[in-house]
């Protein structure tokens, strides 16, 4: 919501709106938040992802222009570089001051890394600008950047926000689940190239003959959603390998990411690869799904538990 210079939003007026969001949009998340951290840390937690959530809505607004979407941005860039760094600056949106509490709080606590991890957000919405600028494609290189980059800053904004801060110094091995991120932008794949984002590898696109211009329709992209998806899978066993050395409370916390997109693999499998929004939803199908993703699910707390 835009405000004028002169509103001032109180710290608890910011965590009231913030965990109003994270509640209607993400509740098993805001579930979670409530049972494994303490009040402070969950109400900064929520603050950040209010914040890039609002970023994210509005890089994804249809509504707004290319010159809008790239001053906007940058604008947030700066913000964020002159809070950082102790400047002068005006709040002039509501959603600012999110920011601006939520790196109050990381230099009271010392915690950089939600900082740093805020700017690299910042630059994978700069990528989907710069999708929606030209054709929407990015090579195989990109994309699997573009995924890495967010998986890597969310799980390190919220290893920050559970681990002391002693711990967030070791080395992560790497630690980024960029399954989860893959496995997203197969769920988001009709929802996204409403928006000018097409979720397949330029390379892809020649390797399967997409056409581009009426992906939905064309019968080769189940193809290329079978092979994406045997890819996911390879992807979920060298997780599953690195997750086994994490300590408990990782394992405990992030091992239902398995669960969840398992289950969207085994959904993609029985519906012949087709997106959910093009097919019509079976009770028996959904039976098959419900009763596989628990199988697998139990197969995995098995091997990174025992």
């Amino acid at each position: 919501m835009n405000v004028s210079k002169q509103l001032k939003v109180d710290l608890n007026e910011a965590f009231k709106f913030a965990d109003k969001i994270i509640h209607d949009h993400k509740t098993k998340a805001w579930r979670l938040g409530k049972v494994l951290l303490t009040e402070e840390k969950r109400n900064y937690l929520f603050l950040c992802h209010a914040y890039l959530r609002w970023v994210d809505d509005f890089i994804d607004n249809k509504k707004r222009t290319i010159d809008e979407k790239k001053k906007f941005i940058e604008k947030q860039k700066i913000l964020l570089a002159n809070l950082s760094s102790g400047n002068k600056t005006d709040l002039n949106l509501f959603e600012e001051y999110f920011l601006y509490y939520l790196i109050q709080y990381a230099h009271s606590v010392g915690n950089s890394i939600v900082i740093d991890e805020v700017l690299n957000m910042i630059i994978t919405f700069e990528t989907d600008i710069r999708r929606i600028a030209n054709d929407g494609i990015l090579s195989e290189d990109e994309l699997d950047k573009y995924a890495n980059c967010q998986a890597t800053a969310l799980f390190r904004i919220l290893k920050s926000f559970l681990s002391p801060l002693q711990e967030n110094n070791c080395d992560e091995k790497n630690i980024v689940f960029p399954a989860l991120h893959h496995i997203c932008l197969l769920r988001d794949f009709s929802e996204d190239l409403a928006l000018g984002y097409v979720n397949v590898s330029r390379e892809d696109i020649d390797k399967f003959n997409l056409n581009v211009n009426d992906l939905l329709k064309d019968y080769r992209l189940t193809d290329w959603v079978e092979y994406k998806t045997l890819h996911i899978e390879k992807m979920l066993e060298e997780e599953i390998t690195v997750f086994k050395e994490l300590p408990f409370k990782y394992k405990f916390i992030l091992y239902g990411l398995f669960p969840y997109i398992y289950a969207k693999i085994i959904r993609l499998k029985i519906y012949n690869f087709k997106f959910k929004d093009i097919v019509d939803k079976k009770l028996l199908k959904e039976i098959k799904i419900y009763f596989l993703s628990t199988i697998f699910s139990l197969n995995i707390f098995i091997r990174i538990f025992f």
